[in-house]
């Protein structure tokens, strides 16, 4: 009994084993499979990256990430090409990591490039027409000094009268 007993639990063991801990080596279509994954998500947060750009925002910190995702999809690449598919899906996964949340970020940019957008515009309104009303308000100061000025003169003008022959 006691044989059944510490055979089924080596049985127990072996089983989560197996189904827990991630394959030691991986096949080509598991490579093939993480590769085409890893430029999915690339392409689409390049996608959203350049949306951010395109919005005014500042996408230096992006950019870094970018280009370390597409450095392990390089790598990825070069490993699968070389037969390694292990080190292929393993660099095809860590490109997908680096990518995890940037999308997000860069949505998070363009909300911000847009709202900064709107602040610009509503000081460049208020701006020009606290620019108009002082330009409406020195137009009438100068109507009213010229005007004042001209009517003092008027009863000192005197009139020519000339004779015709």
């Amino acid at each position: 009994m006691k044989a059944y007993h510490s055979a089924a639990v080596y049985l127990v063991v072996l089983t989560l084993a197996i189904a827990w801990l991630p394959p030691c080596f991986a096949t080509e279509s598991e490579a093939s499979i993480a590769i085409n994954e890893a430029e999915l998500d690339l392409n689409l947060t390049f996608a959203t990256v350049a949306a951010a750009e395109d919005a005014g925002a500042d996408i230096e910190v992006l950019i870094g990430r970018l280009t370390s995702a597409g450095d392990s999809l390089s790598e990825a690449h070069t490993a699968f090409r070389a037969g390694n598919y292990e080190a292929a899906s393993s660099h095809a996964v860590e490109c997908s990591n680096v990518l995890e949340g940037l999308d997000l970020e860069a949505d998070r940019l363009i909300e911000k490039a847009e709202r900064e957008k709107s602040d610009n515009l509503i000081l460049t309104l208020a701006g020009s027409g606290i620019g108009v009303i002082i330009l409406l308000v020195l137009a009438i100061m100068g109507w009213s000094v010229l005007r004042e000025r001209y009517y003092s003169q008027v009863p000192n003008m005197k009139p020519e009268v000339e004779v015709s022959p």
